[in-house]
């Protein structure tokens, strides 16, 4: 077997592993300690609750309410599309191996058109929390910010675990 089709597969095989770990992580790791609250909806949609959070913690009026479930509508709809998108980038990139294609330029092409979604993925976030934090008043600004804040403790420190300023989880 030549050099280059080992180094091939072996790449491959590493970024199917990591696709698969992170996966678990995501959906089995830690969701369920992000917020006491969470959790899925009872139609097994897998809908996670941060919109009801929302709702709840900042105390938001029938209008914002109103609002804040069309933004969840049209963020769910933009996160259904990337992820189908990046799900059809990782068959192409399967799909390279199983054809028998050695050029690895071509499964590199559709691991970065992946990567791009990923990117547009977290702008899709924070263009949805910044709409959020638009509909807040000033004290609900207030409470939005601490919750932010709260996030990012909570998953910076899976980013970086061994920052010795975090508090590290029971589990």
């Amino acid at each position: 077997m030549n050099t280059r089709l080992t180094n091939t597969i072996l790449i491959v095989l590493l970024l199917l592993n990591a696709a698969f770990v992170g996966f678990w992580w995501l959906h089995h790791g830690h969701s369920h300690r992000m917020h006491p609250n969470m959790n899925h909806t009872a139609k097994g949609q897998g809908r996670v609750m941060g919109m009801d959070i929302i709702v709840k913690e900042l105390n938001l009026d029938s209008a914002q309410k109103r609002q804040v479930e069309g933004l969840w509508k049209e963020h769910s709809a933009t996160m259904g599309k990337y992820q189908a998108q990046i799900t059809q980038f990782e068959k192409q990139t399967l799909e390279c191996m199983t054809h028998g294609i050695t050029d690895s330029s071509r499964a590199f092409v559709y691991a970065d058109s992946a990567g791009m979604v990923r990117n547009a993925i977290q702008k899709e976030h924070f263009r949805y929390m910044a709409r959020i934090n638009q509909l807040c008043n000033a004290d609900q600004k207030k409470k939005f910010d601490e919750m932010v804040k709260n996030m990012i403790m909570r998953v910076s420190h899976h980013w970086n675990p061994h920052d010795s300023n975090m508090k590290q989880d029971s589990m």
